[in-house]
Parts: C-alpha cells; structure tokens; sequence
C-alpha cells in the first residue's frame, strides 16, 4: 500500500475541509450551534489525526476548541436564524 493515506488521515483531512466553510458561516450567522459543531470538528481532528507538531500542536487545537466551546455558549442574537 505504497504512496497511500491511512484511512484515518483522510478522515482527518476530510473534518479539516469542512471546517473552513463551517467558520465561515458562523461568521455570517453567529449561530451557537455552528460553534458547537465547529468544536465538535476539533474533538474528531484531535481524536483521529495524529498532530504531526506534537504537544505544541495538540494545545493549540484544544485552545482552538474551547474557543468555540465558549462561542457555543453565547446567546444567540436577536437577528440570526437558527
């Protein structure tokens, strides 16, 4: 299986593309189930891929994610849809 990605970094890779448009459209919404979703993706990257950068790597990811676990937990404003 020369020159193949394990199933698990493509599923990594896979979490990590749909953040992008996940982030964005919490910028447009400011939806907190779009933040619960976005930490939720952070959980799965952090579970599944292994972050090649090592410890600074992985606390970085968890910082990211308890920033969006905090976004999660704000109202949501009076103009957003859910």
């Amino acid at each position: 299986m020369c020159g193949t990605a394990p199933p698990i970094d493509r599923a990594a890779d896979a979490v990590a593309r749909h953040l992008g448009p996940l982030i964005r459209h919490y910028g447009e919404t400011r939806s907190p189930r779009i933040a619960q979703t976005v930490a939720r993706q952070i959980d799965i990257m952090c579970d599944r891929h292994a972050v090649e950068g090592g410890v600074a790597e992985r606390s970085a990811y968890l910082r990211l994610r308890a920033h969006w676990r905090l976004l999660a937990m704000a109202p949501m404003p009076p103009d957003a849809s859910p």
